[in-house]
């Protein structure tokens, strides 16, 4: 409960906590239209590694990985 308000309701930028007349003004996106605005910005984005490529063809080597 401690973090509900600051990492659920705020931050995840698909809910609102927006006064009605704010969130009118501003288009009046519903979180599902939010939702999709938020995949369309990560889909565009490039994507990015979080292990360097050497790591990536040890586990690659050692997994049978699809991808």
């Amino acid at each position: 409960m401690e973090h509900m308000r600051t990492e659920y309701y705020s931050g995840n930028g698909v809910t609102d906590r927006k006064s009605r007349d704010k969130w009118e003004k501003e288009g009046s996106l519903d979180t599902r239209q939010r939702a999709a605005g938020i995949a369309k910005k990560l889909l565009g984005s490039p994507e990015s590694s979080y292990i360097s490529d050497d790591i990536d063809k040890k586990i690659r080597e050692k997994f049978k990985i699809l991808l």
